[in-house]
């Protein structure tokens, strides 16, 4: 078999062994750093994993609690109805925003019992009602018209919006 001439000049040579050794090195680097995500990856695997245990050994010791009071309810959804959104003309990701924040801000009355909630009005009322929506450039203060404490809370809200 015949060598072509252009391998017997030293820069040719050189090159193709600079080619040869950087795709190793890239090789190895590309290993290691392959190792390190997959290594992370795992840890967090591993860390979700054990979160979604406990969550569940939670559930289940909750459901066992609740299956030895049969008699008592807890509050299990909430439903917030917006009054006057047509008056306002409010877009419906602003109504979404609104009912989302304000369902985030009563996180903790879901799951609670219903009889320690009902000397509690008050408290739910001034919750929302102390709270200013900031969404864009407008902010909205949130008047509670109607409050139902039932396996579904439901609450009538009454929208005030500002500039700025």
């Amino acid at each position: 078999m015949h060598i072509p001439p252009a391998y017997y000049k030293k820069e040719m040579k050189r090159f193709l062994a600079g080619a040869v050794l950087g795709g190793c090195f890239a090789y190895i680097i590309f290993i290691y750093i392959y190792g390190e995500m997959y290594e992370q990856a795992i840890e967090d695997s591993i860390t979700a994993r054990t979160e979604v245990q406990e969550w569940e050994e939670k559930y289940e010791q909750l459901l066992s609690e609740q299956e030895s009071r049969p008699n008592i309810e807890y509050v299990e959804d909430m439903t917030i109805k917006l009054t006057n959104v047509k008056q306002l003309s409010i877009d419906k990701l602003t109504q979404h925003e609104l009912i989302q924040e304000t369902k985030s801000l009563l996180k903790p009355v879901q799951g609670t019992e219903i009889s320690k909630l009902t000397g509690h009005e008050e408290l739910i009322v001034t919750t929302v009602e102390n709270k200013d929506f900031r969404i864009d450039d407008f902010t909205y203060h949130l008047t509670v018209t109607k409050l139902i404490i039932s396996r579904t809370l439901i609450i009538e809200v009454e929208i005030k919006a500002e500039n700025g």
